[in-house]
């Protein structure tokens, strides 16, 4: 509801149909019988926590003393709100899965002499339950998000988790990523040049096991994340320049036999002195535009999954993970829905596929690739090269044409069913580049 009342206000909508109601009269009408939420708040001298157990048991607020809420709320105009920002997570690995924002039900406050806590559970099928435990240790200036799975069923279930993190830690040009488990190579500016307005980056397992830190220099804020699981199977950190969003998102993977449990541990602690981190050089871009938009392999939606294809950890992919292709079929797997009203308006893209071929023989033809209509029903462009046009087996960007982007376009590739001439074939990424 106040979704729509701010997007009517925001497009000045005068009535709700010719000559009807104005929107302010019909909130003075339902306003006072709209729905709310119960929220659980505790903290300490140092931070201070609120939670809604009502939107999938979010943490919603984390407050330093003396500092500004360090996730990210979101809006009443953005899709999914009020299930937007904070902390939350889904079941079996999905986005915006089970218990996303599914009402969990809440305990009390519990504390001792060393820590507060509050225990919120949310039944995910007939004997499967997410228990989530948020603790405070007193004093300490850190929280953890202790988040179980139990199986009290007599099958297997999937005890597969997808946590998300939505920060504000101001202007995200001027934010550093420092993952110590990489070393030199994990100290990077999550800055984007002015033609782009958002960026992905992907992690493993082994890359984020020293945890993750986030530094805002100029700020002055930052924030620790140091998750904890038996197999994290992929981790992103996704940057929206214009909103100065930040996404820190893992995905665990796990079964969970009758009678047992898995578990997802997670320390989040908000750094003081960020100073002594170390800072990387920034673009000093002033404003963005989407000008250079890529679609990586999670973003781009495959059809049966497993079957026909799969993402993968991919030595050269741009963030070390692709889709493969199962050679054994000609469907056009994945199909890339872009959305025009992310594009710049009135403006020309060149579209690309960042491709590789495992090649063996020069038989047949290597992948086709191309952009479709669905609303005109038209091919806006499609190649199918041959396997002699293929020069080697590393990564090469091949063009699919050129687009005045509209509703209704797919990008699209799948692979031509000659595994006697391939032994793999990978995208790594859909690219969208502006016309100059």
């Amino acid at each position: 509801m106040d979704r729509f009342f701010t997007t009517a206000e925001k497009n000045a909508l005068t009535s709700l149909s010719e000559g009807g109601r104005r929107p302010e009269t019909l909130w003075q009408r339902i306003g006072a019988k709209s729905g709310s939420y119960d929220v659980v708040s505790f903290g300490d001298d140092a931070l201070s926590l609120r939670i809604v157990p009502g939107i999938g048991g979010r943490v919603l607020v984390l407050r330093p003393a003396g500092a500004g809420n360090l996730f990210r709320t979101g809006a009443p105009d953005e899709p999914g709100y009020p299930a937007v920002g904070g902390y939350a997570e889904s079941w079996q690995g999905g986005l915006h899965g089970p218990g996303w924002s599914d009402p969990f039900k809440v305990g009390p406050v519990e504390e001792t002499d060393d820590c507060k806590a509050v225990e919120m559970t949310y039944d995910l099928r007939e004997g499967l339950a997410l228990t989530r435990t948020v603790m405070l240790p007193k004093g300490k200036g850190y929280f953890e998000i202790l988040s179980t799975i139990r199986n009290s069923g007599a099958e297997a279930q999937p005890g597969d988790l997808r946590a998300s993190f939505g920060l504000d830690l101001g202007d995200t040009d001027q934010v550093t990523a420092i993952l110590p488990a990489m070393g030199r190579k994990g100290v990077m500016s999550l800055s984007l040049s002015a033609d782009e307005a958002k960026r992905q980056l992907s992690f493993n397992a082994a890359q984020i096991a020293g945890g993750l830190m986030l530094a805002n220099h100029a700020a002055g804020l930052g924030i620790e994340i140091i998750p904890t699981a038996a197999d994290i199977e992929r981790v992103w950190l996704r940057v929206d320049a214009r909103s100065n969003a930040i996404t820190f998102e893992l995905k665990t993977k796990a079964t969970v036999e009758p009678g047992e449990s898995t578990s997802l541990r997670q320390w989040v602690r908000p750094l003081r002195n960020v100073a002594a981190l170390p800072k990387a050089e920034h673009t000093g871009a002033q404003s963005h535009r989407s000008l250079n938009v890529i679609a990586q392999d999670d973003e781009i939606p495959l059809g049966n999954y497993g079957t026909w294809g799969w993402i993968e950890e991919a030595e050269g992919a741009s963030d070390g993970f692709a889709i493969r292709f199962n050679n054994n079929h000609i469907e056009w797997c994945c199909q890339w829905p872009y959305v025009p009203a992310e594009l710049e308006p009135n403006t020309k893209y060149d579209v690309f596929a960042r491709i590789k071929i495992a090649k063996k023989g020069n038989g047949g033809s290597a992948f086709w690739a191309g952009i479709y209509d669905t609303v005109s029903r038209a091919d806006l462009g499609t190649i199918q090269p041959a396997m002699t046009a293929i020069p080697d087996s590393e990564w090469h960007v091949y063009k699919l044409g050129t687009i005045t982007p509209a509703r209704g376009h797919w990008v699209w590739m799948g692979p031509q069913n000659n595994p006697d001439n391939q032994d793999g074939l990978w995208l790594d990424y859909f690219e969208l580049r502006a016309v100059k």
